[in-house]
């Protein structure tokens, strides 16, 4: 995937917040006992930038994998770029096999 992708995509936590809220743990419990500050904490409500190392910490603490405490969306257009472009060189490589098969 080329970097134009990163540039268009959107994180968000939800799933962290839901995830803490069905194990009954408050946010700020979770910020003392990963002593995490509060502008990470701020940066999760808006869905900002963190660390792995910040998703990794969060994880083991709450027993869970990234995927359940966070999801990427790739804007709808560079997805659909990115996909088109991958399907040509399939296409292609696709054509070529066949050529070399009808050669056999």
């Amino acid at each position: 995937m080329t970097l134009e992708a990163y540039n268009s995509m959107e994180i968000s936590y939800q799933g962290l917040f839901d995830t803490l809220k069905s194990k009954g743990i408050m946010q700020k419990t979770m910020r003392e006992d990963l002593n995490l500050s509060g502008s990470i904490i701020t940066r999760l409500k808006h869905n900002g930038a963190v660390t792995t190392e910040t998703i990794g910490k969060i994880c083991e603490y709450l027993q869970c994998t990234p995927n359940d405490i966070m999801e990427i969306k790739f804007d709808s257009e560079v997805a659909s770029s990115y996909n088109e472009k991958h399907k040509g060189n399939i296409e292609a490589q696709i054509a070529e096999l066949q050529a070399k098969l009808k050669t056999m």
